[in-house]
């Protein structure tokens, strides 16, 4: 992979490069890299379900690494879900989004996160998840939602 001078991953490494920010400010990168940047709930640490009284219940042994690497170890989960459900997280984009506050937006999907990206989008854009499995809260069996 041909990264950056400062090591993180660009448009420029591949022909389409599609980026899952769910961390952005701590282990993650909060600006945009790729072609198309998907910003699933806002793309900060606090991910749905990765708050401490959600983790607590995972028992204290896995309290700790769960609580610190919950949101960064969203983008992959998410990913790997769209997989089995190409469609299922659609994203629109939100030029008047703020940290938090996802309403902002008149929302209509334009892109589709994971899989399923298309690679002549170009932006960023933003969606909503669940809290656990199914992350997706779109559960569609195609493009259609047939």
């Amino acid at each position: 992979m041909n990264t950056g001078d400062d090591g993180h991953l660009t448009w420029a490494d591949a022909v389409f490069v599609d980026v899952i920010h769910t961390d952005g400010g701590n282990f993650g990168f909060p600006h945009p890299l790729g072609h198309v940047d998907f910003y699933p709930n806002g793309g900060g640490r606090r991910q749905p379900g990765c708050d401490l009284k959600s983790i607590v219940r995972m028992g204290f042994r896995k309290l700790i690494n769960q609580y610190i690497t919950c949101g960064h170890n969203r983008a992959w989960r998410y990913y790997a879900e769209s997989v089995e459900n190409p469609y299922g997280f659609p994203s629109s984009r939100c030029p008047k989004w703020r940290p938090g506050i996802l309403a902002n937006c008149v929302w209509k999907p334009e892109a589709y996160m994971g899989v399923a990206a298309d690679s002549k989008s170009r932006g960023k854009f933003y969606l909503s998840t669940n809290s656990r499995m199914p992350y997706a809260k779109n559960v569609t069996h195609g493009k259609d939602g047939k």
